[in-house]
């Protein structure tokens, strides 16, 4: 007997607005429909009749334990154009914390202030060995690594490259890291962002053309990076690597867990993830074309002006050859991202700041009104005259008032202007002037 859900199934077909297509969307999560698939039949043929609409956005949680748990997705990877991989920290990484606080609690008052000034000691000498240490773990060969833990990550990397050699048609790829905006050095987090970008690599991904990471902490991006200083290399490396996945990447979006704002990283620590992060972007550089960065919980440094952070003077300025669209947030000294950015970046057509009124950990950057869009200018030959009044283009509210056609009183004193009405995005070139 068929069931009213599939007899209402059944006599929607209308293509616009049917009942039929609402209930997909709602339904189309990655799971939902592959159970219901399996308990009804008519249901069945319903989503094989239209199975590349049904299954373009697919959700997986990290790490993989089993490989029966993918059997489900293997006739569906095929159709996949957008995963999203969330990574989450295994249960045990944070009991480690919560029981030794339980038996902190348990002791008497004075033992406890013996503890906690043992243990800052303690972190106090180690430290300066962190990086050294987290280095060394990172870089030890596979064959030296205890036969345990090597074939855990053996195993982890073949199902996601089992994952990834099945979407064949996959173009964007998201993944959200629930990791340590700290320095924690490496976690199963931070392993599973390793069996993740090697199985990437490994895997013939063609038409990958977007990476969203949103969030990612520090140490995903020290993980994640595949130029520059070293990224982690597979254990038994590809006769032809294909790092090329990618230089395919055309659109980046960068939301980034600030590790300056947890106060707990060193002067050496902070330098060397400010320097991880130049070559992370210095590979991405030649080939972008749309990249939106933001620093949540705190202020950071642009993409832009990195070559100008303390200590990394000697580097040359990252050169977007073809970048037409950058969106930053929380980055600190905004006017010098603007005050270069036709220099470095000849083509870009669109430059928007998040609002002050934006930038707290609740903020929405889907949102059109987060963000204020500075419609760039021919440049003076005099450097000199750019005024450092750009800082004020951050900070400008919704609120702020402007004149017909979306010229802004502040864009008369910086050659760029603010397109606070939207009309002027179809004109990213139009210069500001002077009034008679």
């Amino acid at each position: 007997m068929i069931s009213r859900l599939e007899d209402a199934l059944l006599r929607s077909n209308k293509p616009n607005g049917a009942f039929r297509e609402k209930l997909f969307e709602y339904l189309d999560d990655g799971a939902t429909l592959r159970r219901l698939r399996a308990a009804s039949r008519v249901l069945r043929d319903l989503v094989d009749h239209h199975p590349g609409r049904l299954f373009r956005n697919l959700y997986i949680k990290a790490p993989l334990t089993e490989r029966q748990h993918l059997r489900s997705l293997d006739l569906i990877l095929q159709f996949c154009q957008n995963l999203t991989i969330t990574v989450e920290a295994e249960k045990h990484d944070s009991g480690r914390s919560s029981r030794r606080f339980s038996n902190e609690r348990a002791l008497p008052n004075h033992r406890k202030v013996l503890a906690k000034s043992s243990r800052y000691k303690w972190r106090q000498s180690s430290d300066s060995r962190t990086t050294h240490n987290l280095s060394a773990r990172a870089s030890v060969p596979p064959g030296q690594m205890p036969p345990g833990l090597q074939s855990s990550q053996h195993a982890s990397r073949e199902l996601w490259a089992s994952i990834f050699s099945r979407c064949d048609d996959l173009q964007s790829l998201t993944l959200r890291i629930d990791g340590d905006p700290a320095w924690p050095g490496r976690t199963s987090v931070e392993d599973a962002i390793v069996d993740i970008r090697l199985a990437l690599e490994d895997s013939e991904v063609g038409n990958l053309v977007e990476v969203r990471l949103t969030p990612v902490h520090a140490m995903g991006i020290i993980h994640l990076r595949w130029t520059g200083m070293s990224a982690f290399g597979s254990p038994m490396p590809a006769l032809a690597p294909s790092p090329q996945v990618w230089a395919r990447v055309e659109t980046l979006d960068l939301q980034l867990k600030s590790p300056f704002a947890t106060g707990k990283l060193l002067a050496a620590q902070q330098l060397m993830f400010k320097k991880i992060m130049y070559e992370y972007l210095r590979s991405f550089a030649p080939t972008l074309r749309s990249l939106r960065f933001v620093w949540l919980d705190g202020e950071g440094p642009s993409p832009l002006t990195l070559h100008l952070e303390e200590e990394l003077e000697n580097r040359l300025p990252l050169k977007w050859h073809k970048l037409e669209e950058l969106w930053v947030g929380n980055v600190s000294y905004p006017h010098r991202a603007i005050r270069l950015a036709s220099e470095l970046a000849p083509k870009l057509e669109r430059l928007a700041t998040l609002r002050s009124t934006h930038r707290d950990s609740r903020m929405d950057l889907a949102d059109p009104n987060a963000w204020v869009h500075v419609l760039l200018g021919k440049r003076q030959s005099d450097p000199s005259t750019w005024a450092d009044t750009a800082s004020s283009v951050y900070s400008q509210s919704a609120r702020s008032s402007y004149e017909p056609g979306g010229v802004s009183r502040t864009s008369r004193m910086v050659p760029c202007m603010l397109d606070l009405t939207g009309r002027g995005s179809q004109k990213p070139w139009l210069a500001a002037k002077r009034p008679p």
